[in-house]
């Protein structure tokens, strides 16, 4: 009987030291009141889970006192058990009415005892959970967000009507419990991703990615937790979107400032020695900002649908291999390395060779610009695993902290500044290359290599037909 907290009151100091000596023996907490004149604030005190009321006291009788602690909120969902020496019809017909919930009959007998207190408490606890249930559950069912409770094995217990709408396994289960949300997770597409933690349904042809963050609070019962889904694809794609075009923006953009820059030395050197007109000049700086119109017109296409324009898109493995190739023949000091598996493979991944160019090379701006002399010895090995091709990219650039590795595919956040100094950019390059991978149903994970030399990042990329 641990863990059960028992108030009696009886004027009769007899009754009381036997009752002492039986609650001792329970081994439980209790508390022995002589008169009942200050009960109500005795008991919300002590929390009792169980009240043992003497019918015939001096000062007032039990049915009284009943009446008292049923009126209160705090105390009245408490058990009462009446202690009497009239065992007659009356007497319980009284004590019903006055609200008791049991009766032990004076002389009591220790085990009796017990067992009375024992089931009253369980019964009510089973109450009490089973209110609370049901008021946890009508709470749960006016969320529109999906919301699910999982018990100590992982399994459902419980989603709401947002949750089972998401995962159609939910809908046909007639047992929750058979369903482990892990395995719930892998039968409809969906991935827990390490880094963000976020449930992620991959991009497929027909349907662009979906993103949810999550938020885990303690369950109902030990062991057990809630999930709180909040969609936040919307926001994700955006975010995509915005950051895309602000990590090529530079690139974009050289070609037609270039012009104009060149174009304003000409007008400088040329205009004054009568060689070039002003007319062609002038010609020169249009072409140039029409290309710069172009882009921004650009620029407004993929913040509105990105996705239309990269769902579908598929890069052979032969032609990811000859990419990477090429951009380790222009960085001199970059060396590929490709298992024999893949040479020759069939099939790909769902993006164009454009988006492998712009994942490898913000890869490597990192690692250039982390490292001390900004020259970094880079190595990709490429190879098949679990029906993924992976792209393993590892540097020599001082490793990161390993507390702040998480925070690497955030947007706008810039690790390592202590060792190499104030680095340029938006730190966005790792969120492009982040959201890029997890839409197409990939993973990213990133360590820092034996004794933090350098990091290592390894991307799978589902492999296509």
């Amino acid at each position: 009987m641990e863990n059960i907290r028992i108030l009696a009151v009886d004027d009769e100091e007899l009754v009381r030291a036997s009752l002492a000596a039986c609650f001792a023996a329970f081994e439980c907490e209790y508390l022995c009141l002589e008169g009942p004149e200050d009960i109500i604030n005795e008991a919300v005190a002590f929390k009792p889970d169980v009240i043992l009321l003497d019918v015939m006291m001096p000062q007032e009788d039990g049915y009284s006192v009943c009446r008292r602690v049923r009126s209160n909120s705090d105390l009245q969902g408490v058990p009462i058990i009446f202690l009497t020496a009239l065992a007659n019809n009356k007497t319980k017909m009284e004590a019903i009415a006055a609200g008791a919930d049991e009766f032990l009959n004076k002389p009591f007998n220790l085990a009796e005892l017990k067992i009375r207190i024992s089931n009253i408490v369980r019964l009510n606890r089973l109450r009490k959970t089973a209110e609370h249930r049901r008021l946890f559950e009508d709470l749960i069912v006016s969320i529109d967000n999906p919301v699910l409770v999982l018990n100590d094995r992982g399994s459902v217990e419980f989603a709401n009507t947002s949750a089972r709408s998401l995962f159609g396994g939910l809908r046909t289960a007639n047992d929750l419990s058979a369903c482990h949300f892990d395995t719930l997770l892998a039968g409809e597409g969906f991935r827990v991703d390490a880094l963000s933690g976020q449930i992620i349904k991959p991009e497929t042809s027909k349907n662009i990615a979906q993103f949810f963050d999550v938020k885990r609070l303690p369950g109902p019962q030990k062991g057990w937790e809630i999930l709180k889904l909040t969609d936040v694809t919307e926001q994700s794609l955006a975010a995509r979107a915005a950051s895309m075009v602000l990590s090529t923006l530079s690139h974009k953009l050289r070609t037609p400032l270039n012009v104009l820059n060149m174009t304003l030395d000409l007008i400088d050197e040329d205009s004054k020695a009568g060689r070039v007109s002003e007319n062609d000049f002038v010609g020169y700086c249009k072409r140039a900002c029409a290309d710069l119109n172009d882009l921004v017109l650009k620029a407004n296409f993929f913040e509105s649908g990105w996705h239309e324009y990269s769902t579908g898109l598929n890069c052979s493995t032969a032609s990811m291999l000859k990419t990477l190739e090429n951009i380790a023949i222009e960085r001199g000091t970059l060396k590929v390395e490709v298992s024999k598996e893949l040479r020759g493979a069939a099939g790909g991944v769902q993006l164009s060779q454009d988006d492998i160019a712009m994942i490898v090379t913000e890869c490597l701006r990192n690692s250039i610009k982390f490292h001390r002399d900004h020259t970094p010895d880079v190595l990709i090995k490429v190879y098949a695993e679990s029906k993924c091709i992976c792209v393993e990219i590892t540097d020599d650039s001082g490793g990161i902290d390993p507390s702040r590795i998480y925070l690497l595919c955030k947007p706008f956040v810039q690790i390592e500044k202590t060792h190499t100094g104030q680095v340029e950019g938006w730190g966005l390059g790792l969120f492009v290359v982040w959201h890029h991978v997890t839409a197409i149903g990939g993973s990213i994970e990133i360590e820092n290599t034996a004794n933090r030399k350098g990091t290592k990042l390894k991307m799978l990329l589902p492999l296509r037909d």
